[in-house]
């Protein structure tokens, strides 16, 4: 059974994997690496974790707008992420300390959700069949 379920699937199936694969990992990271700093959103790391879930759905339906499901997901990791990292990355442009924080830190795990998005949407675009 768990063999029929990636067969005879396009390319898009596998863009899909791949974007949930990288919230899920990026989102364990972000808690490991960044989850008692400033930087750290809560909402986009549940997000990102139900990002990385969502990919249940797209493999058990067979239908080409569940795709979308763990793009826009990821598309919300990004956003809460990046809003949750902005003020630090503003002390680092400024060369102050008001708010602390590793802005660098959120930064590339934004990158990493962002990344994870434009997969995900390109994934919506490839076909799933």
């Amino acid at each position: 059974m768990f063999k029929n379920l990636f067969k005879n699937r396009g390319i898009g199936f596998y863009l899909s994997l791949a974007c949930s694969a990288l919230s899920l990992v990026g989102a364990i990271l972000f808690i490991a690496l960044d989850g008692s700093d400033k930087t750290f959103s809560l909402i986009g790391f549940l997000l990102a974790i139900a990002a990385g879930l969502g990919f249940v759905l797209v493999l058990l339906v067979k239908n080409d707008l569940c795709a979308l499901l763990p793009a826009v997901l990821s598309i919300g990791a990004f956003a809460f992420t990046t809003r949750a990292m902005l003020p630090s990355l503003s002390d680092k442009w400024n060369h102050v300390n008001f708010i602390g924080g590793n802005a660098y830190m959120g930064l590339a795990f934004a990158i990493v959700f962002l990344i994870s998005s434009l997969i995900g949407l390109a994934s919506c675009y490839a076909g799933q069949q």
